[in-house]
């Protein structure tokens, strides 16, 4: 029961970072902050596929795409839990111009991940292109919890992002937040050193 219950706290901590799920479960998770809005809708039909669509909305365009993710290797130790990710898609791109012309696009991207109850570490690089548009993003993570919460307790995380866009005019972005979750429903918010607001959310339901 003690292993079970540390399972589901560490499946739900990561709700809204991991490309796959638990086999059976749909996922909604929504990112957000003041240059990009992506939402994504999966399902796992096991535990290391997922397939879905998202939608990615900023100043330049609307990008629309199926995507899959896969679990390429998990490690699973007594209180812990690593993990290494692929996720990809494409489709199309509505650009925000006065002729407003339609477009291909692909995105791709890996994660690793490692935590326990009470710290967590995090790795992440995605790419957006086609023929007019070129995105590098990275991002890593790490944070702790400053208390030891059961599955059917309200949780928290202290964490501390950093992203790196290469080819944006602000490059680097550190961004304190707060991580919080409650059985199968999840939540981020915190602001930038800059003042850029950022909320996440997620919900997991099992089929």
């Amino acid at each position: 029961m003690k292993l079970l219950i540390i399972t589901v706290v560490l499946f739900c901590s990561s709700l809204w970072a991991h490309p796959t799920s638990y086999e059976g479960s749909l996922s909604l998770i929504s990112m957000n902050n003041e240059k990009k809005r992506t939402n994504t809708i999966h399902y796992s039909p096991t535990y290391w596929s997922s397939f879905g669509v998202t939608s990615m909305h900023n100043d330049e365009a609307d990008f629309y795409f199926p995507r899959a993710g896969f679990l390429l290797k998990r490690w699973n130790q007594k209180d812990s839990q690593g993990n290494i990710y692929a996720f990809g898609g494409y489709g199309k791109a509505k650009w925000k111009t006065e002729l407003g012309q339609k477009d291909t696009v692909m995105n791709f991207g890996t994660q690793a991940d490692w935590e326990d109850r009470q710290y967590f570490i995090m790795g992440k690089y995605s790419r957006t292109e086609n023929s007019e548009y070129l995105d590098d993003m990275y991002m890593a993570r790490i944070g702790f919890a400053p208390y030891v919460a059961s599955y059917k307790e309200l949780n928290a995380w202290l964490m501390l992002q950093f992203m790196y866009h290469p080819r944006d005019e602000d490059k680097s972005i550190v961004t304190p937040l707060v991580r919080m979750f409650y059985k199968n429903v999840l939540w981020e918010f915190g602001a930038s050193t800059k003042g850029a607001w950022m909320l996440n959310f997620s919900i997991r339901q099992f089929l």
